[in-house]
């Protein structure tokens, strides 16, 4: 075999074997432009940023669930964007323990799902609480911060208020 052909073949694999991504890299996305949530002890509460579809119930005794379901705009969509990018959500697994590290344990516990786009964040089981400081891990902190600032601002908001209370709590 010729050098040049040689040559042309150590420059093809080398080209073509150093794409493969390690999972160290970081990997350019496209930017974060919507959200959802889902929450409570039985995913019952839900938001999306896209549609603006609130469900503050999903399951209920007497009452039609449409009566649930209204149109939410979220106010500070742009801030609330920035910090979902800022936690870098790629990064985390499909399912994390978001309180590891934390003393923390209610009963009854909450779970959390944000989803930007495919990907899904959820976290099982954890305290019915905002106070979340004591010995939980830097990745869990910015993942409940940004889902406790999305339900504190739903939480308070004309709409959700204007919504019947809840018939089922948890069982």
């Amino acid at each position: 075999m010729n050098k040049l052909a040689l040559g042309s073949i150590i420059a093809f694999v080398s080209l073509f074997s150093c794409t493969a991504e390690t999972p160290n890299q970081s990997i350019t996305r496209e930017p974060i432009t919507a959200f959802s949530l889902t929450w409570g002890v039985n995913f019952d509460s839900s938001y999306d940023s896209e549609t603006h579809l609130l469900v503050k119930a999903k399951r209920t005794i007497k009452r039609d669930p449409s009566e649930y379901i209204t149109d939410y705009v979220f106010p500070n969509l742009e801030s609330i964007l920035a910090k979902i990018e800022a936690m870098n959500p790629y990064s985390y697994p499909s399912s994390f323990n978001a309180y590891e590290g934390s003393t923390l344990a209610t009963i009854p516990s909450t779970n959390y799902r944000l989803s930007i786009g495919s990907k899904e964040i959820e976290s099982r089981n954890c305290p019915f609480t905002k106070n979340y400081q004591d010995g939980i891990k830097e990745a869990g902190m910015k993942y409940l911060e940004v889902v406790f600032e999305i339900i504190q601002t739903i939480e308070n908001s004309d709409e959700w208020k204007a919504l019947p209370p809840f018939e089922v709590l948890y069982e």
